[in-house]
Order: structure tokens, then sequence, then C-alpha cells
């Protein structure tokens, strides 16, 4: 909630290109469809994958069928990447990162595995 009101007030008050106004208030109060083509994407499944992403995140890992944007730190506790993680189910986890790191983030995954 209090990113809305925060994201709202910023764009009715900076922004004033309205038909990007309108679109981001649309997303937010009600919903909307974001391409994620030229994001990176890849899908880590197996026994032990929650255990990875757990020990790679920052964030706790989400319940199946829920998402959470969290990041991915390097051994020292510093921030690697940024993820959006999805839980698929209690073994699968569909990861989405910006479209120029997903071999560097998958580069750090395949590494810590």
């Amino acid at each position: 909630m209090t990113y809305t009101v925060c994201m709202s007030r910023l764009l009715c008050g900076f922004y004033r290109f309205e038909p990007v106004v309108r679109e981001c208030r649309m997303v937010m109060q009600k919903a909307g469809v974001i391409d994620l083509t030229p994001f990176g994407k890849f899908e880590l499944r197996g026994r032990d994958a929650g255990r990875l992403l757990d020990r790679l995140t920052a964030n706790v890992l989400p319940r199946p069928g829920r998402t959470v944007v969290t990041h991915m730190l390097t051994d020292r506790g510093r921030v690697y990447a940024e993820l959006t993680v999805s839980r698929l189910d209690q073994q699968s986890f569909f990861c989405i990162t910006g479209a120029a790191s997903e071999l560097h983030d998958l580069r750090s995954v395949r590494h810590d595995k």
C-alpha cells in the first residue's frame, strides 16, 4: 500500500506524459500484462533447488504459486544480482533476471550448486 501511494504521488507530481501515467495507474490499481521477452529466464528443479536458492538469495522463498523479488548474494553477503523468483511447486522455481545479466546470474547459480 505504501508503495502504491508513493508511486502514485511520483507519477502524478513529476511525470506528466498522460498515457504513461494512465497505464501505470491501471497496472497498480487493477491488472496489467507486462512483456518479459527481453528478460533472462531460467528454471531450477530438483530436490535441493529450494535449498540452493535459499542459500544464494536474501529473501524468504515464496510458497508454491507465489512470487518474490530478491537479491542474489555473494559469499560475503554483497548484492550480486536481483531476481524475481516464482515457486512452481515444492521442487521447481522459475527465475527472471535482467536481459544483459542472464548468463552472469546463471553462472553464479551453477558455480554454487
